[in-house]
């Protein structure tokens, strides 16, 4: 997985804001990886209870129990390969809003595609940890 460094049209972050950031980025990153080896546990031990995500493949919003139906789906040896790019981030006390895109270029059942998902992750402060409270992702549309 190739991730790309802090975007350079974003704002300057202060240095607390910057530290969060890259914390979360982090954990992104890292979300992502596990999925490409087959593993959702690490996605679902970083989220809170009453975590809502969008996924671009689902009707509704689903709530967290629905990372576990995906687990549950989700072969072991997954052959899924992705490129990520941080597009912005925003901080406003124990609540960060992180916005990527992510490249697919083979699926997890190793098929060939070329798909683009821009993605938005609410993050909270929870003790000292951020837990992911929220989320979507759609396919990027063309753009001029």
């Amino acid at each position: 997985m190739d991730a790309g460094p802090p975007p350079i049209s974003a704002p300057a972050l202060d240095p607390a804001a910057a530290k969060v950031r890259d914390a979360i980025w982090t954990k992104e990153l890292t979300i992502y990886r596990e999925r490409g080896n087959g593993n959702f546990d690490y996605y679902i031990q970083n989220v809170l209870s009453d975590y809502l995500g969008w996924p671009p493949t689902a009707a509704k919003p689903r709530h967290a129990e629905g990372l576990a139906e995906t687990r549950a789906r989700l072969a072991r040896d997954s052959k899924e390969q992705l490129s990520m790019e941080l597009v912005d981030f925003a901080l406003h006390g124990d609540n960060a809003v992180i916005y990527y895109k992510t490249h697919r270029t083979r699926r997890p059942d190793g098929t060939p595609t070329d798909e683009v998902f821009e993605n938005i992750h609410v993050w909270l402060r929870d003790g000292a940890d951020w837990k992911l409270f929220g989320g979507m992702s759609r396919p990027a549309a063309p753009r001029p």
